[in-house]
This record gives C-alpha cells, structure tokens and sequence, in this order.
C-alpha cells in the first residue's frame, strides 16, 4: 500500500554556516506546502508544484526571485515537472525572468502542447497563457549581482562555467494517496553561464523523473556532470533491480562521482513511500513530510 509523502531539496554544495537556517527554513516550508496539498486529498503534481513554488519565492535559492545570472547578466531560468502515472512531463529551458516557471511547466501537462519550450517559443506560450515575464530587475538580489560582478572581474571562462559551491536548485518529489508518483525541479542554472547553456534541471532522466512503476526522484548538483551520468534514470534502474531507495540513490551519485568526479544530491521516492536521501556534496537542505510527522524532518548533513 502506497504511503503518501512529500520530499524536497534545496541544492547540493557546501551551505555556508550563516545561511544554514534560512536554508532550512526555507525547504521546510516548503515540504509543508507541499504536504498540505496531498493532506487535502490533491494530487502528487500539485504538491511539487506548490512546494517549488514556495523555494521560488524565497531568496535564499536559485530559482525564480533570487536566480543567477548568466554572462550577459541575466536571469534565464529553467524547470520541468513529470507525472508518474502515463510519463507526461512539462518543460522549460533558457526561460526569461519569471517568477514561477513551475506553474508553466505545470499547466503544460493540462494542455495539448509540446512537452518542452525553449528561450523565446517558451516565453511566447507563457504569455498566451498569461503568465508574465517580470524581468531581471524584478528578481536580481544583491548576492547575485555581486556573485556575477565577482565572475566577471576574474574573468571565469563562460563556455567552462563554474559549480558554485552554495548549489541552490530547488526540487521536489511526491506520492499521493492514488499512487501518484511526481517530481519537478526548478534553477537559475550556474552563475555566469553561457548565453543560452541549459543544465540538467529540465531534462527528464538527469535532473528529473518519475514513473510510477518504479519511483521518482530529483538531482542537484554541476548540471553538465548529471546530464553525462543521467542520474535520476540511473537510480530508477538500480530501484528495477531491487535496490532500496537510499541504495539506488548512493549507487547513482557514486557513480557520477567515480565516471566525472562531480560531487551531487539526491532525493528518491519509490511507489510505496519509501524515502532515499543522498549526497556526495559537503552539505544538501532537504525536507520531508508524511502523515508520521507533525512537523518536516529536515537536515543539511544527511547521507
């Protein structure tokens, strides 16, 4: 029988001690949006969603308010949210400035439309769906500018960007009581990135999966390193082959670690609520809610 739960992620990195409660703060309250979603009888997309959305609106992370910026200064967001039940997955890549690309990506699973928008087609469909493009100003934070000012005066090589230590991506994954199996993640990407540089967040096996047959998961980490690992596939395998889900998560980002050297988090669910939490980074913000919890269990340390 299926065990509802809500599990979420605030990045993979080393989290410098003075961010460390807001970086809980912020993942679980998060966890609790989302929980309240699949307390109420919704459903698993709409508990991801609502639990992004919160991470998006707080600056603590990398998405939507609070996003980096790429060389020429911009934020360009990119997110995608996928559904266990029939595999239908929404996403966005090199989006301008919006304040919540998850609901985009949300209301791409409602309509007949492609499954995955890039640059300007994703920002024509987002305005004729009403959705507002607010602009850089509107979300910059002074850290970030000062991240990319940083950048730019030591002159880092835009096609060779750099992982930034703090790894803010948000993620979550979640099991509703039908057996519903969702997951969604959502970044600003790397500071200073190329123009147009997309990493895994979006893309479906690396940043990102669910399935309700064998579970659902999202990654955190140097995009470019998850996208040649296919992480999150790679721990749905290991879930095939009968490996719990702290196992499979382990194996995927181990192997990362072992084929590029790049350093990562997870968060892995499997259809019956079983809960897997890894990182190989020094720390990942993460939370968890289900109906044994009064209140998230969260950590920043947990491997």
């Amino acid at each position: 029988m299926s065990k509802p739960v809500v599990v979420v992620h605030g990045g993979a990195g080393r989290i410098p001690e003075h961010r460390w409660d807001g970086a809980m703060r912020g993942v679980e309250t998060a966890a609790i949006s989302g929980w309240d979603v699949i307390n109420a009888g919704g459903r698993a997309v709409d508990a991801v969603t609502a639990a992004v959305r919160s991470m998006e609106l707080d600056p603590q992370f990398n998405a939507g308010l609070g996003g980096v910026l790429n060389v020429s200064g911009e934020i360009r967001l990119d997110a995608a949210i996928q559904c266990g039940r029939r595999l239908e997955m929404g996403a966005v890549a090199d989006l301008p400035a919006m304040r919540h690309p998850s609901a985009l990506v949300r209301r791409m699973l409602d309509e007949d439309c492609s499954s995955f928008l890039v640059g300007a087609g994703a920002l024509r469909q987002a305005e004729e769906w009403g959705f507002e493009a607010v602009g850089t100003e509107a979300l910059v934070t002074e850290t970030r500018l000062a991240q990319w000012r940083a950048a730019k005066h030591e002159g880092v090589d835009e096609q060779r960007p750099v992982f930034g230590d703090e790894g803010d991506t948000v993620g979550a994954v979640a099991l509703d009581a039908n057996g519903d199996l969702a997951a969604m993640t959502s970044t600003g990407g790397i500071v200073y990135k190329a123009i147009g540089r997309v990493g895994d967040s979006p893309v479906v096996g690396s940043g990102l999966v669910a399935d309700n047959e064998l579970g659902a998961a999202s990654s955190t980490g140097k995009g470019e390193d998850l996208l040649k690992a296919v992480v999150c596939q790679v721990a749905l395998d290991r879930l095939h082959r009968g490996d719990m889900c702290l196992t499979a998560a382990r194996y995927a980002l181990e192997r990362m670690q072992r084929r590029t050297m790049s350093l990562g988090g997870m968060i892995l669910i499997n259809p019956y609520g079983e809960v897997g939490i890894h990182h190989t980074s020094d720390h990942m913000s993460w939370a968890q809610m289900d109906d044994s919890l009064t209140k998230p269990l969260s950590g920043y340390q947990f491997s």
